[in-house]
């Protein structure tokens, strides 16, 4: 079996979750000739994505797909579901894990890498999220303008497994920035989704939308606010959520939709589980009262009985 500590360059990918993001991710790793690129499906979906491929941009993509029954040794595998899914997900990998085996979360909020560590040695999870304009998803067909990058690191700073990543996002050509506070960064991202991702959703808002309702802006500034007590309750410091949040906003297309707008308006899950749930969840264990979240959380849950569900 192979150490991260022989291993030169990760050569064998396995990746799981083949939504918007999956799909952008996939195609440029898949672009590569020296990595080995599977794609790990259901016998459902190993049908339908072979009768109706994903299509990115116009173009049709062939990738190659695995089942979880298969042999496959993956140097590195990538979970990019939806929250939904991701405890199944993390049952359909173990198959493919070995004790060097890298793995990768891309999914939104802060709750999937400490799910991973109940379940694989810590050391091996590489901490991440990624930061892109909207991808937009319509039954097969993904469209994205290729703005995008991940975010990452590692929680023990392991200089192996850090420079492995870097060869594997440099050689497959996917932007990315290194953190030496991962977890700093991921609250910050946390917490824009919190605000942003939740207000665009309850209210069918746009980026600029957002931007021109004062409401909303004294709404976010509320919410960060008791993410960033939390945080402190917590002990991750330095955090300073409110211009972070207000930064990043207006870094975003004006007229474009976040995410969880867009699954709402496609009928899709929406992921109402990761944003201002888990402040509820982490603010009853820290004894930290979060009145904002939960006011926002429980529109978000009205909407979801009311119009997913209906």
């Amino acid at each position: 079996m192979i150490c991260c500590q022989n291993l030169e360059k990760i050569k064998k990918v396995l990746l799981i979750g083949l939504g918007g993001v999956g799909t952008v991710y996939a195609d440029l790793i898949s672009a590569n000739p020296s990595i080995d690129l599977r794609i790990l499906v259901d016998e459902n979906r190993l049908e339908k994505y072979l009768k109706q491929p994903r299509i990115l941009n116009g173009k049709v993509c062939n990738f190659k797909y695995i089942l979880p029954t298969d042999d496959f040794e993956p140097e590195l595998i990538i979970l990019s579901t939806k929250s939904s899914g991701f405890k199944n997900a993390i049952y359909a990998i173990k198959n493919f894990v070995t004790t060097s085996t890298l793995i990768i979360s891309f999914s939104n909020g802060i709750s999937s890498e400490y799910l991973l560590e109940k379940y694989f040695d810590v050391n091996n999870i590489i901490y991440s999220f990624v930061i892109c304009h909207t991808i937009t998803r319509v039954k097969n067909n993904v469209f994205h303008d290729g703005f995008l990058n991940v975010v990452w690191g590692h929680k023990r700073n392991d200089i192996i497994k850090i420079n492995l990543m870097k060869n594997f996002f440099y050689e497959s050509g996917i932007s990315n920035t290194f953190s030496n506070n991962i977890l700093k960064d991921m609250w910050e991202k946390f917490c824009f989704n919190c605000c942003v991702n939740q207000l665009s959703a309850i209210k069918n808002y746009t980026f600029k939308q957002i931007k021109e309702d004062s409401d909303c802006i004294e709404t976010m500034k509320n919410i960060c606010n008791e993410i960033q007590y939390l945080a402190d309750k917590i002990g991750i410091k330095g955090l300073e959520l409110y211009n972070t949040s207000i930064k990043n906003l207006n870094k975003m297309l004006p007229d474009a939709k976040t995410s969880m707008l867009q699954d709402f308006e496609h009928n899709r899950m929406p992921e109402i589980d990761l944003y201002s749930s888990v402040v509820i969840q982490l603010a009853e264990k820290y004894d930290v009262d979060v009145p904002y979240n939960k006011d926002v959380y429980n529109k978000l849950l009205l909407k979801y009985n009311n119009e997913y569900r209906s």
